[in-house]
């Protein structure tokens, strides 16, 4: 029966004929370790164009699990380093990170309808999209080194041939990379989902990531598409300001060098990647139920699309430092400090 099933070594190879050139021998005939070898996308012809995302990766001879680790690291960090918006990253500690999004469970986009009562359970729009910047770990670092490198392991078949097995990285090359502090992955400190105004008056719109300022951006096109090139008039900035401070913020108790407090605490947020210091404001009211925190919400969930999150303010000094400390190590964009006992003093 043997005889009416083929190798499956031998129909492997068939199909991945274009692997079978050798490129990459040495002086002697034999391959060179850890020497790259052009390949095609999978299911690709040599002469095709390539298909829209695919990535044309380097092909390796697989390390053995006991092979030195900085050749292999070298070979990871050159695969890794590519010329695309959105890179492989990593952190400015070094750790590997990589944008992911998420969807709020339960939740829907807030509408006029939605407001008052008046809309569909059917007819509810997507709740906004959350970016985050998270840290890889050994898995999920696996399958992103498999999208840039290729390895594989030469085998015979039956039949005498030679033919080139893929093959995975072995786990303990991926944990040792994770931890590779010489990398030369660019560094990348925020994420940020709107536009920022440069100190030259430019406006910086764009997806992708900014190498200089160490920033990945993840803004809706919808929004690039209505941001104006080169600055602004006076008459735009006018009709901004009356915008804001009339249909914005028209039902928030306060007058107008209040409305432009808040709008300034909004574009700080916006532009806190511009910022070698963060700034702190002071909302303050009459009496409890002033509106103070709508307010505050007002502005997060215009500028972040959620709540701000917000800690109590301590009668200790003591506990209002480690608050602050706290807040600050948080990867959150604005923190909250809510304090009813009119003592706001820090030494």
């Amino acid at each position: 029966m043997s005889g009416d099933f083929d190798d499956p070594l031998e129909a492997w190879a068939r199909s991945a004929a274009e692997w079978q050139t050798e490129r990459d021998s040495g002086a002697n005939g034999g391959p060179r370790p850890f020497a790259p070898r052009d390949s095609e996308p999978d299911g690709q012809d040599k002469d095709s164009k390539p298909h829209a995302g695919v990535v044309h990766r380097p092909r390796f001879p697989v390390p053995g699990r006991d092979d030195e680790l900085l050749p292999v690291m070298r070979v990871l960090d050159n695969g890794l380093n590519v010329d695309e918006p959105e890179p492989p990253m990593r952190s400015p500690k070094g750790w590997p990170v990589e944008v992911r999004v998420s969807e709020p469970a339960g939740m829907h986009e807030l509408t006029a309808l939605g407001a008052n009562g008046a809309e569909e359970e059917t007819g509810r729009l997507p709740p906004p999209q959350l970016y985050t910047l998270a840290a890889h770990n050994q898995y999920t670092l696996a399958l992103t080194i498999e999208r840039y490198v290729a390895f594989f392991k030469r085998v015979k078949t039956k039949s005498g041939a030679t033919v080139e097995v893929p093959r995975r990285l072995p786990a303990s090359f991926v944990t040792h990379y994770l931890h590779y502090e010489g990398s030369i992955l660019p560094r990348v400190s925020t994420l940020a989902t709107m536009p920022i105004v440069l100190p030259n008056g430019g406006l910086l719109a764009m997806n992708g990531l900014d190498r200089a300022r160490r920033t990945v951006f993840r803004i809706d096109p919808e929004i690039i598409e209505l941001m104006p090139e080169g600055r602004a008039l006076g008459a735009e900035v006018a009709h901004a300001m009356k915008f804001l401070t009339d249909a914005w913020l028209v039902d928030v108790l306060t007058d107008y060098d209040g409305k432009c407090v808040l709008i300034a605490f909004a574009l700080s947020i916006i532009e806190r990647n511009l910022f070698g210091e963060r700034p702190a404001f002071f909302i303050t009211a009459g009496k409890r139920g002033g509106g103070k925190t709508t307010a505050l919400n007002m502005v997060s969930l215009a500028v972040l699309g959620k709540r701000a999150p917000a800690v109590p303010w301590s009668w200790s000094e003591e506990e209002r430092r480690k608050a602050i400390f706290a807040a600050r190590s948080a990867p959150d964009k604005t923190i909250l400090l809510s304090s009813d006992t009119g003592d706001i003093t820090l030494s």
